[in-house]
């Protein structure tokens, strides 16, 4: 619960709201302040009767003018509107050092929160020098090109300064913003588009923007995604079907983007590659640990569980009394209101089946259902996946337009998938990186693992033991897998073996993800 308290700007006001607060034993969230008289507190939430009694005794502190319940506190909107925008954006200090970025920018250098703060910006960043921006330049605004991984960026790269008085202000850092060059053109596009051409339903379109990314031709596919465009307007639980590489996290993003939602948080969790005790702490939280319930934190937003057939029983149960009553640990003041999206490659139906997962939670959570065909399935949409990929990747190359040949074309075509579309971009992304001088992709550049199973020699010419054959078989079959597949324990799963023993693999063979 969060509210707004306008007041007189005097001294002893902030103490005396935390008194009458402390009087209710509440735990303060956070407290903000400002030089206007208003102050923001954030709290849990109370029952009816006692924030009733709550809100007259606050009206009647002296000075006070008026105090009204609102959604966010100041900085949270200012973190949600932050993390909204599309384009990578870094805050930095006169170091050069990295105080704060949006989740666009974690996402351009695959980086985590943690690891990129009061690290310079430099190390990721290349082609401009922050450090002499505020020490030859005094923070002049600037426009310049950087690069990121050897691709170019726009960088618009602006000063900040706090106001210590009327007459002063003083330089106390900067902010980057990036935009790629397939993003300008497009917003240069959109600029120089007749506004009489525009669509005539707007509404719609805004409701479904969410969906606009996703590229099929596929009756299986175009299925799908009406059924998911109709699910998203509603509230119940979705859980979505689908293999590895589908697209599954990409459709519940869509579908959050075209709910009522789309203004609050989205947030997903791996229920895989998290350790268990670490899991449940994000999921349920940890008082002693400090660690508050992703349902907490993504309260009027929604929270995508990739894999939740990896949830232990007592997870699985507490989810099952979570959503029941919107509640953690049934805990009235933990209430909070989260739209839940689950998937899973593997049939819950099945693993339910064979007492691996509770029958009571897959009544819960498949509410509205949505089953992603395989890449194999839907196989008019490999070429234009293919294309869409190369047609990224060229506008971040800057000029250079990427082609396939046609015998490229046919292998794509040809291929089975396993992978599916995660897989592809991987393989279009590899074969880019191995382009010296021609733009357009052989087929000896599509480096695909069914290769792997072609003879390369006659059998009269075969002279390796069993032994050497099936060790050269195994290390060509991880080496190919690897990419698809970048942990040991995603790549064990795949296999079926035990994660030391495609650690063991990997170090055998001198295997890495390069």
């Amino acid at each position: 619960m969060r509210l707004e308290i306008l007041c007189e700007n005097k001294t002893g006001i902030a103490r005396k709201l935390l008194e009458i607060l402390e009087n209710y034993d509440l735990n303060l969230y956070a407290v903000e302040a400002n030089s206007n008289g208003i102050i923001h507190v954030h709290f849990p939430e109370l029952e009816f009767e006692r924030f009733k009694n709550l809100m007259p005794e606050i009206r009647k502190l002296d000075h006070v003018l008026d105090v009204r319940s609102v959604k966010n506190m100041p900085l949270e909107t200012e973190h949600y509107a932050l993390n909204s925008l599309p384009d990578p954006v870094f805050f930095i200090d006169l170091k050069g050092k990295v105080t704060r970025t949006n989740e666009a920018a974690l996402a351009l250098i695959n980086i985590s929160k943690e690891k990129i703060e009061n690290e310079t910006l430099n190390q990721w960043l290349q082609g401009f020098s922050f450090i002499n921006w505020f020490d030859d330049l005094k923070g002049i605004n600037q426009t310049v090109r950087v690069q990121v991984n050897g691709i170019n960026y726009l960088a618009e790269i602006l000063p900040i300064y706090i106001t210590e008085n009327l007459d002063t202000k003083t330089l106390s850092g900067g902010i980057v913003l990036l935009k790629s060059s397939s993003r300008l053109s497009k917003q240069i596009n959109i600029l120089q588009t007749d506004s009489t051409k525009q669509p005539k339903n707007k509404s719609t379109k805004s409701i479904m923007a969410g969906f606009e990314t996703i590229r099929s031709q596929s009756s299986a596919i175009k299925r799908t995604l009406l059924q998911a465009k109709k699910v998203a307007l509603l509230e119940e639980p979705i859980l979505i079907m689908g293999e590895v590489g589908t697209g599954r996290r990409r459709i519940a993003k869509a579908c959050h983007d075209a709910s009522n939602r789309k203004n609050n948080k989205f947030t997903s969790i791996s229920c895989a590659t998290l350790e268990k005790s670490h899991l449940n702490d994000i999921l349920y939280g940890c008082k002693e640990k400090k660690i508050v319930s992703v349902f907490e934190q993504s309260n009027f937003g929604t929270v995508y569980l990739d894999e939740i057939s990896e949830l232990t029983n007592e997870m699985q149960i507490s989810l099952i009394n979570l959503i029941k009553t919107a509640t953690l640990n049934n805990n009235p003041d933990k209430k909070f209101d989260v739209r839940i999206i689950c998937s899973n490659k593997k049939s819950l139906v099945k693993l339910m089946k064979a007492g691996k997962f509770r029958q009571d939670l897959l009544f819960q959570i498949n509410t509205c259902s949505l089953s992603i065909p395989p890449l194999r399935k839907s196989k008019e949409d490999i070429l234009i996946l293919a294309k869409y990929f190369l047609q990224q990747y060229s506008d971040k190359q800057g000029e250079t337009e990427f082609t396939l040949s046609k015998k490229s074309l046919d292998k794509l075509q040809a291929y089975d998938w396993p992978g599916n579309v995660k897989e592809l971009k991987n393989i279009i992304f590899q074969a880019i990186s191995m382009v010296d001088g021609s733009t357009e992709l052989t087929p000896q550049m599509l480096n695909l693992p069914s290769d792997i199973l072609a003879p390369k020699t006659s059998l009269e010419a075969f002279s390796d033991t069993l032994e050497e054959a099936t060790k050269k078989f195994q290390a060509d079959l991880i080496r190919q897998l690897y990419p698809i597949y970048p942990s040991t324990r995603k790549l064990a799963k795949k296999l079926g073996v035990s994660h030391t023993a495609i650690a063991n693999k990997l170090k055998e063979y001198g295997i890495d993800k390069n």
